[in-house]
């Protein structure tokens, strides 16, 4: 007895199964005895001329606006150091001194020198005025004060050099100085990078590509992130290729970066002028032996639509779409989404009949899909 439920579930599943499986080839039949072609359902789409810019995607590297390198022109040991690793320094702050005690006594022996030379001067211009002094004697006098000033400002030129003043406003590098280390004439002493709300990313294109003009827009992102894309716009070219690897150089300019100063970076190039191509979905497209090719729907004697095969001239994809530089025209009807359903001559019926005018206008009432 407690089988007998099972049982009966069976028995009825399986008598509507067979009975669904009965309607539906009454009804297959049905419409093959009465229209007898085959149909195919797809999307379709009107096809619209639009103008694409082609890109090249090249690496280029992030340089400072201001950077240079900090050199002492004179040796000597360091008596003061007033720079720290990574800080920020103003424009004429002094950041390192070398030992000038020498030069300052020396300067001011030579400025004594000159003060008193100066008063002997204006004594002998009085003693010329009242004729008790050659103009000689005069002359004589006024050279050797000239001199004094010329010993004046060599030592002040000497000491200036042992001091080391930011000539711009920058960041310092990190550097390992010591007071009283002795540096070597010309000794690199760290880098400073000026601090700008604009950075450069300079880059290279191949000379096969045309030369980009100045101000043309460019877009920067990082490598392997996906932070948000800089725009940048080329303020430099290069006056010739270069010799090794035939490319030509270019610079651009990007605004408040959040970009490290020598980091690689990928650049977004506009390469040649915008054209009007066709975009259509990669479903659209169908490859075979003979080559790519499209579906568009065309209306026959009858007002319906039949596929037929365009052979298509693709360009590049982006996303999921597809360019089309040749073989469709403005406001061509193209099947889209079930295109590969189709063969030439089949008749079509479009799903949407409301996005599309052309298919608006063509009866489907019973015709049988694919």
């Amino acid at each position: 007895m407690r089988y007998l439920p099972w049982t009966l579930a069976v028995v009825i599943v399986s008598a509507l199964a067979a009975a669904g499986i009965v309607l539906k080839s009454h009804i297959v039949e049905a419409r093959n005895g009465q229209y007898g072609e085959q149909t195919a359902l797809v999307d379709a789409f009107q096809a619209e001329r639009s103008l694409h810019q082609s890109y090249l995607e090249v690496s280029g590297v992030v340089t400072a606006t201001q950077s240079i390198a900090l050199v002492n022109e004179l040796a000597g040991k360091i008596s003061k150091i007033a720079m720290y690793s990574g800080e920020v320094v103003n424009q004429g702050d002094v950041l390192l001194e070398i030992n000038h005690a020498e030069e300052l006594a020396q300067l001011k022996a030579a400025q004594a020198n000159l003060n008193q030379q100066k008063n002997r001067v204006q004594r002998f211009l009085q003693l010329h005025a009242s004729q008790k002094l050659s103009a000689q004697q005069l002359e004589e006098a006024q050279a050797q004060q000239v001199q004094f000033a010329t010993q004046v400002e060599l030592l002040q030129v000497q000491i200036n050099k042992k001091i080391l003043r930011a000539p711009f406003t920058g960041q310092v590098g990190i550097h390992n100085l010591q007071i009283g280390q002795f540096l070597p004439a010309n000794t690199d002493i760290t880098q400073l990078i000026g601090v700008a709300n604009e950075v450069w990313i300079d880059f290279a294109l191949p000379q096969s590509y045309s030369v980009l003009d100045k101000a043309t827009k460019v877009e920067v992102h990082n490598i392997g992130t996906s932070q948000r894309v800089l725009t940048g716009e080329i303020v430099s070219v290069a006056a010739e290729v270069t010799k090794q690897t035939r490319q030509l150089s270019y610079r651009a300019e990007v605004k408040n970066p959040n970009l490290a100063i020598n980091q690689l970076v990928k650049v977004r190039v506009p390469v040649g002028a915008a054209k009007p191509v066709f975009s259509v979905s990669h479903l659209a497209v169908i490859k075979d032996p003979l080559g790519d090719f499209v579906y568009g729907l065309e209306a026959d004697e009858h007002n319906t639509l039949r596929a037929v095969r365009l052979p298509v001239t693709l360009g590049e994809r982006i996303g999921d779409k597809v360019l089309v530089l040749s073989g469709i025209s403005e406001g061509m009807l193209i099947a889209g989404s079930g295109a590969f359903k189709l063969r030439q001559g089949l008749k079509t019926i479009v799903s949407d009949r409301e996005a599309v005018t052309v298919a608006s206008q063509v009866q489907t009432t019973g015709e049988q899909a694919l």
